[in-house]
């Protein structure tokens, strides 16, 4: 079995908070918030940087490059900032501009060559990127029915993963013969709106998350990505992600202020149940990549957790 430990919960933003990211390599982690504003905090909830973002809206995702040189973050308002990180500061590089509407995600490519921004427009864009730091529109993509909720990127291939409102995750790559960015897979294992994907650090599995309160675990094979196991939480939940230094454990986050564990080694078997981190639902759960078996929280509270993992062996049987 395993538990996670409550070692700071403090108040991080005047509203809603959407995304807490850990920096790829040092141990700091960002927030996004709906007050518009950009934080950066440490491992031991110390405020290391605050800057008011030239967004108009909600702030709603944000997410650093491979590298760690680079944050980008996405609004209500249709634009992406990207930012650059020196020196422990964020300073904003360039505006990314062009979905009719409400930007929901973006996300970077593990070689840092793309970024994909996606929307209430129904449409998934992907960016390249040139060694000056230029963005290109290399690719829109509109096959989604609904409002596409989030991307994902495959942790070594240029793979992207997206999720929307129309009940589905779809899987993208780039078609040479094309040159295009091309739907490869579509995903069907949900009833309601499909809220998140990640990838194991391997790649071998895919996790998505929805509306229907169902996790669904899908493993590749072959050419593509099969649907091995499929539980009921209970409640909704809104985001996912597998421990960067144990794939075989996927944390999933929602309703109720709740987080749940679970193993993949055989389909998904829940080995952990965390209720009333927060007050109110988690948007997001992040895991430092610097320090082993500590996470953050970020809730509609306007609360941010840090949270350790605690691992209990299971009963020894009698024989």
């Amino acid at each position: 079995m395993a538990t996670l430990n409550k070692t700071h919960s403090f108040s991080a933003h005047a509203g809603r908070v959407w995304t807490t990211a850990f920096h790829p390599t040092a141990d700091l982690f960002a927030t996004s918030s709906s007050d518009r504003f950009l934080k950066l905090w440490d491992s031991s909830a110390v405020l290391l940087h605050s800057v008011k973002t030239p967004h108009a809206r909600t702030v709603r995702s944000a997410a650093w490059s491979s590298c760690g040189n680079y944050l980008a973050t996405s609004s209500f308002d249709g634009s992406t900032v990207v930012w650059e990180y020196s020196k422990g500061e964020l300073e904003p590089l360039t505006t990314l501009k062009g979905h009719e509407n409400e930007v929901k995600c973006s996300a970077w490519s593990s070689d840092g060559n793309f970024l994909a921004t996606c929307g209430r427009d129904k449409s998934i864009w992907v960016w390249s990127i040139t060694e000056d730091m230029d963005f290109e529109i290399m690719s829109i993509m509109q096959v989604h029915t609904q409002d596409v909720k989030s991307v994902a990127w495959h942790p070594s291939k240029n793979l992207l993963a997206s999720t929307s409102y129309d009940n589905t995750a779809k899987l993208w790559t780039y078609d040479a013969s094309c040159d295009d960015w091309v739907c490869t897979q579509s995903l069907e294992a949900h009833s309601s709106i499909v809220w998140r994907a990640a990838f194991s650090s391997d790649g071998d599995h895919l996790a998505t998350v929805g509306s229907d309160e169902y996790v669904a675990l899908w493993k590749h094979c072959e050419d593509k990505y099969e649907l091995v196991s499929k539980v009921n939480t209970n409640c909704v939940q809104y985001s996912c992600e597998f421990s960067p230094v144990d794939d075989k454990l996927l944390f999933t986050c929602g309703e109720w202020g709740s987080v749940v564990i679970f193993r993949v080694d055989e389909g998904l078997k829940e080995i952990g149940r965390a209720k009333d981190l927060h007050e109110a639902d988690i948007n997001s759960i992040s895991f430092s990549k610097a320090s082993v078996g500590v996470l953050c929280s970020g809730s509609d509270d306007g609360t941010v957790n840090l949270l350790s993992l605690i691992h209990i062996s299971e009963p020894t049987r009698p024989y």
